[in-house]
């Protein structure tokens, strides 16, 4: 914990909230994401070996480039923290269309934990 925490510990407020999201997100579109930042702090957070952006067939996917990294994040987020990003992250794929297989799934377990923006 301490060596992970220290790697993200310099985050500015920003950063530590788009890493939360791709935390509780991934895997996830950057379109997922639009509404908490854009690609720009996304590829700051690649630059700096936080998230990879890998291509899956005509998609982009992000993930944390650690799995310890989530772990963390998750573990760090209080209930309401984490109430408000998994109801933001529900919002988003909802806006996206939600249009995979996988979506639907993804869907369900994001909206049963988090309440959404209204």
């Amino acid at each position: 914990l301490d060596v992970i925490g220290s790697r993200l510990g310099h985050l500015g407020d920003d950063d530590r909230n788009l890493l939360l999201h791709v935390a509780f997100a991934e895997p996830c579109g950057p379109g997922e994401l639009a509404g908490i930042a854009d690609v720009t702090a996304l590829a700051r957070l690649e630059r700096a070996g936080l998230v990879r952006a890998e291509p899956d067939g005509n998609r982009l996917v992000v993930g944390l480039a650690h799995p310890l990294y989530g772990s963390v994040m998750r573990a760090g987020a209080g209930p309401l923290e984490r109430r408000a990003v998994l109801g933001t992250l529900a919002q988003a794929l909802r806006d996206t269309g939600a249009r995979r297989r996988a979506d639907v799934i993804k869907l369900a377990r994001l909206a049963v934990g988090g309440v959404p923006r209204r």
